[in-house]
């Protein structure tokens, strides 16, 4: 039987270890995917230390991959394209249950808890190959991803899917970026960097990130950032928060949008807003517990905070389409690239800031 390699999960700090899974035989409506790139994200490096992720587990949630084979029956993309062996394809990690009353009531299926969650499930049964450090990923029945129009590149799909869909959704819960309007963007990851995107491409005029280190905050410039603020040399978080005012005139800014994971940057950035204005976390996909935040600020200030968590398909397909717009040079932003059997060594570089953004391509 033909087998499929995966680098996996198999307790926490421990290196990932190679290991053979045979490839599934297909029921109606699933998909066998070959791995061309999977982001590797900060949230694999907080699943790798964390004593409670479950093993076996195969990270990788942010895929772009070409169809291999189609199960009986065919199977149409998220948006209704009818889906082919060879087409090249996207996807995300969650995939919503779409019956419990998160998805059908509620109507936030990115919250929902009893889907399917490639890269950030065990693999203890049927499909065991659920994430992207791996040859192949089995996508059962009702899994959503997008096909990747014929103009998109590989390096912009694999952007799309790291940061930007979800950048996406959080800017539509907030009612959309105005023309002119100024934001501050916390955190110069990989999600910072998809906000500092998407806010330009929507029209925003004073961009201002803060975050480090110096290289991520030069390709910040680079985008279109008006204003840096560097973390490495403001370290207290007041002096942050003066240069910001300083920076927007002494009103703070029309919005701001936590991106850094930092729980502590949240008191920071509602200080950080304008009244009546906007704040959005969008980075904070680990549980810290319990943080000091002053309701004072948001009451007086008359503040609208938004929490937002991944993106819908809907998201994705948006965020490929905007990659259209998008004109820079792919290799400043994906500036490491690690093989299957070097899953440990991107995480480790992730987790040293030594990347913009990491990627393993096979």
């Amino acid at each position: 039987m033909a087998k499929s390699k995966a680098a996996v999960f198999v307790g926490a700090g421990k290196p990932l270890e190679l290991w053979d899974f045979d490839l599934p035989n297909l029921e109606a409506g699933e998909l066998l995917v070959r791995m061309n790139v999977t982001g590797i994200c900060g949230t694999d490096v907080h699943r790798w230390h964390n004593t409670k992720t479950p093993t076996p587990m195969i990270f990788g949630h942010e895929n772009v991959g070409i169809i291999e084979e189609i199960g009986k029956g065919g199977v149409n993309d998220a948006v209704g394209n009818e889906l082919f062996e060879g087409d090249r394809v996207v996807f995300g990690g969650r995939m919503p249950c779409g019956r419990c009353y998160i998805c059908t009531v509620a109507q936030e299926p990115t919250s929902c808890e009893r889907g399917l969650s490639y890269g950030a499930s065990a693999s203890t049964e049927r499909p065991f190959l659920r994430g992207g450090f791996a040859n192949y990923v089995h996508l059962v029945q009702h899994a959503k991803i997008t096909k990747i129009p014929d103009e998109i590149s590989i390096e912009k799909a694999i952007l799309a899917v790291i940061g930007n869909r979800t950048l996406i959704q959080g800017f539509e819960k907030i009612g959309g970026i105005q023309a002119g309007d100024t934001v501050v963007i916390q955190g110069s990851g990989p999600i910072g960097l998809a906000a500092l995107i998407q806010a330009k491409l929507a029209g925003a005029m004073n961009l201002i990130i803060i975050g480090a280190p110096q290289k991520r905050l030069e390709v910040a410039r680079q985008i279109g950032a008006k204003e840096i603020v560097s973390i490495e040399e403001l370290r207290d978080p007041d002096k942050r928060i003066i240069r910001v005012m300083e920076l927007t005139e002494g009103n703070g800014a029309d919005l701001v949008v936590e991106a850094s994971g930092g729980p502590t940057a949240v008191e920071e950035g509602i200080r950080m807003t304008r009244v009546g204005g906007k704040y959005l976390i969008i980075g904070q996909a680990t549980d810290y517990g319990p943080m000091a935040i002053n309701p004072y600020h948001i009451a007086r200030k008359q503040l609208r905070v938004f929490g937002s968590w991944a993106a819908q398909p809907v998201h994705l397909y948006r965020a490929l389409r905007s990659m259209e717009k998008f004109d820079f040079p792919m290799n400043r932003l994906v500036t490491h690239r690690f093989t299957l059997a070097e899953a440990t060594k991107g995480l480790e570089s992730v987790e040293k800031l030594n990347s913009i953004i990491a990627v393993i391509e096979q």
